[in-house]
C-alpha cells in the first residue's frame, strides 16, 4: 500500500497507516505522486499537503499577475502608433473584398435581384466568370467561390464584413479587428508552453510573442496574419488536450484547423506541425 508522511506543526511524521511507527523528521515517500515521486502512478484521493497547495496557489497567482502584465505592454505596444503608417495596397484590397465577398455571394444566390454593391473606396472587380444560363445554385456558386479562394481564403474577409458593421472602416477600427487577435496570440502561447514544458517556458513564450516585431506590424494590418496564428495556436491546445484523454477537444482541434484552411491557404501546412506536436505529446500522455 502506498504510505505517506508529512510533517506537522510539531515536527513529528504521522503515517496513515499504524503498520508502521512514526521517526522523526518528515519523509514523504513516492508512492503517492506528490512533487518529488518516482511512482508512476498517483492516487488522486490522497489529500496534497497544505503547504504544498498554498505554495502552488501564491505561483499560480504571480503567474498570473505577469501573463496580465506581459499582455498589458503587448496591447499598448500594437495599440498606440496603430496608425502611424497609411493604408497601403493589401489593406485597401482587404477592405473591397470585405464588401465584394459578401455582395457576390448573394448574387450567385439571388441573381435575378443582385443586391446594390457600395465599396468605401474605389475597387477593382473581382474576375469572376458569369454562370452559364439557367445554372443551378451549385453551378453559380463554385465559380464565386473559386474567385475567393484564390485571395487567400474567404473567412477573414467575411468576419472583416461583420466587424465593419460594428465598428465602422475608419483606420483605427479596421487595423483593430487586426490587433485583437493578436493580443489574443499571447496566452494562447502561454497556456501551450506552460502546458508543454513548465509555468517559466509559458511566462518566456508569451513575452516573445509580445514583443516580436513581426507581430506587432502584422497586428497593425488589415490582413489575416493574426488570425491565422490564432487558429493554429488553438488547433495545437485543443490537440494537446485530445491526447490527454479529453475528447471533447478534438472539436476544437477539428474546427480550428479547418477556420485557418479558410483563412489562408498555406494553412494546410498545420496539418503537418500537428502531426509532428502529436508525436511530442503523445510520451506524455
Amino acid at each position: 500500500g502506498s504510505e505517506m508522511c508529512i510533517r506537522d506543526s510539531c515536527r513529528n511524521c504521522i503515517t496513515p497507516s499504524n503498520n508502521h511507527r512514526p521517526t522523526g523528521g518528515c519523509v514523504v515517500v513516492g508512492l503517492i505522486g506528490y512533487p518529488g515521486s518516482t511512482a508512476p502512478h498517483r492516487d488522486d484521493r490522497a489529500p496534497l499537503p497544505p503547504q504544498y497547495v498554498m505554495s502552488r496557489s501564491r505561483t499560480d497567482s504571480r503567474s498570473f499577475a505577469l501573463l496580465l502584465g506581459i499582455i498589458w505592454v503587448a496591447f499598448a505596444l500594437r495599440a498606440l502608433p496603430i496608425t502611424t503608417q497609411s493604408f497601403w495596397r493589401d489593406e485597401t484590397d482587404a477592405l473591397c473584398y470585405a464588401f465584394q465577398f459578401p455582395h457576390l455571394l448573394a448574387q450567385a444566390v439571388h441573381p435575378d435581384h443582385p443586391p446594390a454593391l457600395e465599396t468605401p473606396c474605389a475597387c477593382p472587380a473581382l474576375p469572376v466568370p458569369p454562370p452559364p444560363d439557367e445554372a443551378d445554385l451549385l453551378h453559380r456558386l463554385l465559380p464565386t467561390l473559386r474567385a475567393m479562394i484564390r485571395q487567400n481564403g474567404p473567412l477573414y474577409f467575411f468576419l472583416l464584413r461583420g466587424w465593419i458593421w460594428l465598428a465602422g472602416w475608419s483606420m483605427y477600427a479596421l487595423r483593430f479587428f487586426s490587433l485583437v487577435f493578436g493580443v489574443l496570440m499571447i496566452p494562447l502561447a502561454y497556456v501551450i508552453g506552460r502546458r508543454w514544458f513548465d509555468r517559466t517556458t509559458g511566462i518566456v513564450t508569451a513575452l516573445l510573442v509580445a514583443t516580436s516585431p513581426y507581430l506587432i506590424w502584422y497586428s497593425q494590418e488589415v490582413k489575416m496574419y493574426t488570425l491565422v496564428p490564432v487558429l493554429a495556436l488553438l488547433a495545437i491546445y485543443g490537440l494537446q488536450r485530445a491526447l490527454d484523454g479529453r475528447p471533447l477537444w478534438w472539436a476544437v482541434q477539428i474546427l480550428s484547423t479547418t477556420l485557418a484552411f479558410y483563412s489562408h491557404i498555406l494553412a494546410a501546412l498545420l496539418i503537418l506541425v500537428q502531426f509532428l506536436a502529436a508525436l511530442t505529446c503523445w510520451p506524455l500522455t
